[in-house]
Formats: structure tokens, sequence, C-alpha cells
């Protein structure tokens, strides 16, 4: 580790000029010279002659470590197998701690690969048991406290240690209590030393403003080391070290403005956590680099796709690079995924149990997003079809993971005979009407059944919904079910009045505002504005309903209008016991969209409110002001609400930058002196990378009533053509197509 630093300070390091074994290493951990380094590692192996096991071993070690990293499973096999004959042949007492090592080694590759590994941690235990240091083949050491065969018994205690905490606790073998050996200590205190630096760098930042003159990535205590030397022993404290390795990466990107994020995808998926991952796979489809997402998930195809080794958080990065990969890709990995289905779904990450059916859903979910052709998205069909017809009906949590993936089917691609299959499924159910994956599957259908009562409502909805996405022009809706949703926002508020709140399923005032805004039934209006206005209802049955109402451009009824500007304050700072679900954001922003799109609130109040949320720390309340401010925008030609917006459209978040950018899109038919500002920004966030400003900036421009600025086309023709995300493409050549 010591040669590592001094060679990351000068490449020229007279110690690397020396030993070219170090040298390899030290290549095999730069991403530039990952695979060279690599390959000159396990040649340095397979091709070894000299007497030195030792050597030989320490050289194994670090091939299997470097080559974890690139999932190159296949060279820690071949240089293990290479090390493990050649120590099998030594009888010296030194050997039994090298092949401890070796199989303590391929233990925690196997672990990592999905394979079998406690019977290799048990066999290193069994090398270690009559182990005896003081018979083996003196050498100096580089601690003047220690002699040779203290250092060998620190290897062994720390390697007994490693094995150990890869074992059930059930199975582990019994062993005297001598605390924490010396090298995990060791490993601990450079641990707690890394972050303490990296809190103080952090500290520093926020304090100047500034990032500090002193870093310690790559320097002496990177958690990187803390990383390799668990590794190379192979312990258990290895997957929590690779999290916190992948957060530091992260945060030192964000805090410092620097960092290699290029293995963080890998590092997390390699420690099993999955929450961590599903956040950065959001953060980087967001913000990008989308490269990052590309290379991992190529990594994944090219050297994960048995079906043992794709696990469900390979399958979560495949999924969210979808849109990415080429068409052969996505095939490749459709094939694997059947693989793994055929043989019973994903297996358990290593330490932790999921039901089958979740992990299975993974699966789905991923499939449905390779599945871009007729003949694949029928693939997903038949597969589903399967899926369905064997799945229990009484097991609910099944029924649901199958209604998400078949969610994701585009039943309009489906021939006679996918379709038919269904129907008869349909039929042979009529006994289960419950089902979620029945309604699913009707929906797709166009086969909505009748229902019982506790459906009424999200049969109503259902119909607006079709009628909203094109499905049908049937607008009329009768008493019968306008009752339905008045019953249903009349129960609501008197369960509320009581103290007594329910949540999920369809909000009712969403229904209402829908079937006012999309089917002209403006009889709901007086209860629908008794319902808005109820201090007693929760908030989040609201929200949808003013931001329907907001977005649809309709002016309220004059009575609508006094009612609302009556109870601004109440509807903005509603109590802080009407938020059940989440922290809530203060005002109220789907309130405030409303209020300020129909002129219920003076602008001064708008201007204020907005500037609360924008000052926010929260990315949360940020991008509420910037979707806000968007809103309004487009339907007002203020300067400074434009500034606010052009502000805005500078922030840390991808989710503020893409609200702003849409709002900046309605800035480009004006013609203020605001004009060329925002023509310029919006041409810089069309190049930006990730993909949640550009979607959104595109899909604006789609929907506005003007022209697209000559002086965008060049950009919206470069995303057409060379994007690297194939959604970004389409979404680009149908914004083209939409101009012609």
């Amino acid at each position: 580790m010591r040669e590592q630093n001094q060679r990351r300070g000068d490449s020229t390091a007279d110690g690397y000029e020396r030993d070219p074994l170090l040298a390899a290493f030290a290549d095999s951990i730069q991403a530039e010279t990952a695979n060279a380094g690599l390959s000159q590692l396990r040649q340095t192996v397979l091709n070894y002659s000299h007497s030195d096991h030792g050597r030989l071993v320490a050289a194994a070690l670090v091939t299997c470590a470097a080559a974890a990293e690139l999932d190159d499973y296949a060279t820690c096999d071949a240089v293990l197998d290479a090390s493990l004959d050649h120590c099998e042949r030594d009888k010296s007492p030194d050997a039994s701690l090298m092949r401890a090592a070796l199989f303590q080694q391929r233990a925690l590759r196997n672990r990592d690969a999905g394979r079998p590994y406690e019977g290799l941690a048990q066999a290193a235990i069994a090398e270690l048991v009559n182990f005896q240091p003081e018979l083996c083949e003196p050498f100096e050491t580089t601690v003047v406290y220690e002699n040779f065969a203290l250092t060998l018994q620190n290897i062994q205690l720390a390697l007994e240690d490693a094995a150990h905490s890869l074992l059930p606790f059930e199975t582990r073998p019994p062993r005297p209590s001598r605390g924490q050996p010396d090298q995990i200590r060791f490993l601990n205190a450079m641990k707690g030393e890394g972050y303490a630096g990296v809190l103080a760098q952090n500290f520093a930042f926020h304090a100047t403003g500034t990032p500090s003159n002193q870093t310690n990535i790559l320097g002496p205590t990177d958690p990187f080391y803390v990383v390799l030397g668990l590794e190379l022993l192979g312990h258990h404290d290895v997957y929590a070290a690779r999290k916190e390795l992948a957060q530091t990466r992260v945060v030192d990107l964000q805090t410092q403005g620097r960092g290699d994020i290029r293995e963080v995808p890998r590092l997390l998926r390699h420690s099993g956590a999955k929450r961590d991952l599903e956040l950065m796979l959001r953060w980087l489809t967001a913000n990008g680099p989308l490269e990052v997402l590309l290379a991992d998930t190529r990594q994944i195809l090219s050297r994960r796709s048995d079906v043992y080794a794709l696990r469900t958080l390979e399958l979560r990065v495949i999924r969210a690079s979808a849109p990415l990969l080429a068409p052969e890709e996505k095939k490749f990995g459709r094939d694997a995924i059947k693989r793994v289905l055929d043989a019973g779904g994903p297996f358990d990450l290593p330490g932790q149990h999921e039901l089958s059916y979740l992990r299975s859903e993974q699966a789905w979910l991923t499939f449905a997003s390779l599945a871009d052709t007729p003949q694949s998205i029928e693939t997903f069909s038949q597969l589903m079809l399967v899926e369905v017809r064997n799945a229990d009906p009484e097991e609910q949590l099944l029924d649901r993971a199958l209604a998400t993936a078949l969610n994701q089917l585009d039943w309009s691609v489906l021939g006679h005979g996918d379709t038919a299959g269904w129907n008869d499924w349909l039929q042979a159910s009529n006994d289960q009407p419950g089902r979620e994956v029945r309604r699913v599957v009707e929906h797709g259908l166009g086969t909505l059944s009748e229902v019982n009562e506790l459906h009424q409502l999200n049969t109503v909805a259902e119909r607006i919904d079709r009628l909203i996405l094109g499905l049908t022009d049937d607008a009329e809706f009768g008493p019968l079910e306008l009752d339905v949703v008045r019953e249903a926002m009349r129960n609501t508020r008197t369960q509320a009045a009581r103290g007594m709140f329910s949540m999920g399923g369809i909000p009712e005032s969403d229904v209402a505002a829908a079937l006012i805004t999309r089917a002209g039934v403006t009889e709901l209006w007086t209860e629908l504005t008794d319902f808005l206005t109820d201090p007693a209802v929760l908030s989040e049955h609201k929200g949808a309903a003013f931001d329907r109402l907001a977005s649809s451009r309709q002016p309220l009824p004059e009575s609508t209008r006094e009612a609302m500007s009556a109870h601004a304050q109440a509807l903005l700072y509603p109590s802080d016991g009407h938020s059940i679900i989440k922290p809530s954001i203060r005002p109220f922003p789907p309130a405030l969209r409303l209020l300020a799109a129909s002129n219920c609130i003076p602008r001064s109040d708008v201007a204020a409110a907005i500037s609360t949320l924008m000052e926010d720390p929260e990315a949360p309340a940020r991008r509420e002001a910037a979707r806000t401010a968007g809103l309004i925008l487009e339907a007002s030609e203020d300067p400074w609400l434009l500034g606010l917006v052009l502000h805005m459209s500078y922030d840390s978040d991808a989710w503020v930058r893409a609200y702003a950018g849409h709002g900046l899109v309605s800035g480009l038919s004006t013609t203020s002196a605001w004009d060329q500002f925002a023509t310029d920004r919006v041409r810089a966030l069309l190049t930006a990378d990730g993909t949640t400003s550009v979607t959104a900036i595109l899909s604006a421009l789609k929907d506005a009533k003007f022209r697209v600025p000559k002086v965008l086309l060049p950009n919206i023709e470069e995303l057409a053509s060379n994007h690297i995300s194939g959604a970004v493409r389409r979404t680009a050549r149908a914004l083209l197509s939409h101009q012609a």
C-alpha cells in the first residue's frame, strides 16, 4: 500500500521500475488501464515459474481483487486454480497459510458471484488449525517490534476471523476468544482516519464555500485502501466498506466538485445495498454521466449473464440503462433474463432473503424494459401469461407483483393469438374479480367488467382515463356515476371531521376535477369546491385536483374563485397534522399553483411563496418552486418570473433544472429583454448529460404553441442522431417530425 501511494504521487517511482508485479497492480486499479493491468497480473500468475510461492499467492490475491472490480470471476478462478496447484505440491509449514489465504479468497469471490462458498471458508479454517508460525522460514519484517513469527500469527488470526465472518453463526466452528486481530484493527483505524479526513474537507468546503486544498482522495487514508485490505483477506466487512467507499465518492463529487464515480454502481452492487443502488441509478439517469451507467451494464451483460450471477441488483442496473442499449444488447439481456426465469427466478443476495416472486418481479420488469419490438413484446406477453396462469390467486403480494409487471406491457402491439390467450384466462378466472392483475388485463384489453361497489370510483376513473388517452370519445357520464364521485367526497369529509383518515387509492377530488375539465361535468363544481376548501381534509386528498385544475387553464366559476381566495391562507399553510405520508412542504405547492394560475392571490404573494420554496435546502421544495414558476410563466410574461426560472435552471438538482427548463421554453416566445437569455439557457440544457432536463425541454417544445426557434434546431438534430439514450433520440425525432 505504501508503494502504491508513492506511485500515485509519482508515476516514475523507482519501486515500480524494480517491481513489475506492483506496477501491473497499480495499472489494474486505474480505470484507464484496468484491463491492461489485469492482463499483466493474470499472465504473471499463470506463467509463474519461481520457487517463491509466497509471492505467487500475493500476486493471485491482488489479481483477484482487480478482476472482481471487472466482475471477471473467470480470471479469479484461473489464478486461484493455478496458485492452489503450486501450493498443493508444497509440503512446507508455510504452505498451509498460503492455501488458507487462497481458499478464503475463493470463498469471497464465489459469494460475490452467487456460487457456493461456505465449504471453502471451512477449508480455510481447517488449514489454519494446525498452522505453526515458528516453524516457517524466517524473513525480514518492516515493523521493528515484530519478528517473522508474530507477523505470520497476525495474518493467521486475520484469515481465521475472515473465514468465520463468511459463515452463518450456527455453522461456525468454536474458537478461542482472542479479540479483534491486529490487521482488522489497523484497517478500522485507517477507515476512521479516512472518514475524519472526508468530514474535515466537507466542513472546510461548507465553512469557506471553496474546495479544500488538502485532499484525502488517492492519499494514504483514501477509503479505497480499507476496501483493498478487506478484499485481500476475504472478510465479510468488505461489503460495508464497499458501500462506504461508494458513498464517499459521491459525497466528494457533490460537495467538492471532484471525485471519480465510475466505480460507484459496481461498488453498490457488490455491497448488496439495494436502496443506495436504486438512488444512485436515479441520480445517474437524471444527471449523468450516462456513460457510467452504460459501462456498468455492459460489464454485467458480458461477465454476469449466468443464471446464478444475474441477481436483482444487476437487473436493476440493466433496467435503468435499457434506453441506452443497442438492439443486440437488449436481445442478449432478454435471453439471459429468460434463462434466469426458467431456472426459478433470480437467486437471493448472499446473507439476505427476499420472497421469490419479489425477486422474479425485478426480472419481469427488466425484461419489459428491454422489450421494444413487436416480437419481444409478444414474448413478454407469453411469458407473463404463463406466470399468471400458474400464480396462486390467494397470494396478494404475488398478484400485486404480476400486476406491476403487466402494467409495462404494450397491449396495442399484441396480435389476436396473444389477446385470445388473455381472454381465455379472464373467462377462467371469473371467480376472482378482486385481483389486481385481472384489472390490469381488463384495462389492457379494453374489456372492463362489472365490479362491486368497492371499485365503483375506480371504474369512473378508468373511464375518464380512457377518454383522456383518446381510447374513446364517449364523454357522457350518467347520474349514477356522478353520485359515486359525490358520495366518495362526502364520505372522506365526514371521516375527516371525525379525525379518521384513510390513504391510498384514487383521490376522489381528482376524479371530480377530471370530469369537470375533460368531460365538461360542471355540476360537480359545488361539491368539489367544498371539498377542496374543507380544512379537515388531508392535503394528500387535494393535491392532484389542484394541479389538474391549474394545468387545465380553464377559468374557475366566480363562486369557486371567491371561496379559494377566502381560504387562500389555510390552503397554502394547512396545519402540520394534515400530512401523514411524508414531511409537508409549505406553502403547499399544488394549492399555490391553482391560486396563482387563477389570480386568487396577489402577484406579490406568489413571488414571496415561490422565493420561500426556492431557498429551501431540500431539493423537493425547490422542485416545486421551479414547477410552479414554470406553470405560471406559460400564461404570463412577467420578467421577474422569467428571471426566477432562469436562476433555478442552474440548480444542482436535475429535476429542478428540468422543471425550470420546461418553463423557460415559454420565454422563447416573448419579446422581452430576457428572450435571448432564455434561448441561450435552453440550448445549454439541451446539451447537458443525463436525460431529465433534455427530455423535459423536448416535451415542452413539442407542446408549445409556437414553432421551435431555428437557433435550436441544430441541437435537436444532434440529439435525434447521436444522443446515447434511445428514448431521447426518439423524442427528438418526434419533435422534428412535428415541426415538419
